[in-house]
């Protein structure tokens, strides 16, 4: 799997198009001419078996990027490829094939199971008014037992902790048999603990074959669960290196407006600290 983000911009103006304006070129002008640009000329791609942290302050466009690449936003300008296919010519369910995306909170009206909401992730596999098959049953026993969380499978969603609704998001992702996964600040409303097992679980697929992109506020997790950094900065890729290129950089420091420096602990950990 390979996804590819070729020169995408976007502005939120691009979504409130006013009503009467027929000539889309007119509109790019005005909204160049007023910088309302969220996202400038943004390129980067990434293949299976990567883990890709997001890094950057509020407003820096981590999230707005996120949403693009399944196409719950349209772009400005530019494109995004999976496996050299343009996402703008795909259906919603080979979309769904392709990207599997999971928000930072999900919450639904009805208390569903574990495994009921895991199985949801095989919507675009059948029809309206088919159920699961026995084999996609199976399969979703095979991943909550892969992530850890198999004891859940009967157990409203409703009462397990932050740290396994995320997993069950996963789960469900994993169910839609995409290798590109995107996890909109993951770890945003867990604690510590549930953060590590999530980061942990998530990088475990990358090493079995999946891609993976996150956004997080916290460097440090970023050093340690990812295999590169991509820090954004107005809109902008700032730099996109390795956690061990980050080692004794101050590369942070341009991007948080504080002086940060990345250093490596005894027990061989990188870690950002404040100088």
């Amino acid at each position: 799997m390979k996804l590819e983000v070729q020169n995408v911009s976007y502005t939120y103006e691009h979504d409130r198009k006013p009503m009467g304006l027929h000539n889309p070129h007119d509109f790019q002008t005005r909204i160049y001419k007023t910088d309302t640009l969220v996202l400038k000329d943004v390129s980067f791609t990434i293949s299976s078996g990567e883990m890709v942290a997001f890094l950057g302050k509020n407003g820096a466009g981590k999230t707005t990027l996120l949403r693009i690449i399944p196409s719950f936003l349209t772009p400005l300008s530019g494109d995004i490829l999976v496996d050299e296919v343009s996402v703008r010519s795909m259906s919603l369910h080979d979309k769904a094939k392709a990207i599997a995306y999971i928000p930072q909170f999900s919450q639904t009206a009805f208390a569903y199971t574990v495994k009921e909401s895991v199985l949801m992730g095989r919507s675009p596999y059948i029809s309206m008014f088919s159920r699961p098959s026995m084999q996609d049953e199976k399969r979703a026993f095979e991943i909550l037992d892969e992530l850890g969380i198999l004891d859940l499978a009967g157990r409203p969603t409703n009462e397990i902790s932050g740290g396994e609704r995320q997993l069950v998001l996963i789960a469900r992702a994993l169910m839609q048999d995409a290798k590109l996964l995107i996890l909109d600040e993951p770890t945003s409303f867990l604690d510590y603990s549930n953060q590590l097992l999530v980061l942990e679980k998530t990088y475990e697929l990358v090493k079995k074959g999946y891609a993976c992109l996150y956004s997080t506020h916290n460097p440090d997790l970023a050093l340690a669960y990812s295999t590169r950094v991509l820090a954004m900065d107005k809109g902008k890729i700032a730099f996109s290196m390795k956690p061990e290129e980050l080692e004794g950089s101050d590369a942070l420091s341009s991007i948080y407006k504080r002086s940060l420096i990345v250093e490596r602990t005894q027990a061989g950990r990188l870690i950002c600290v404040p100088q």
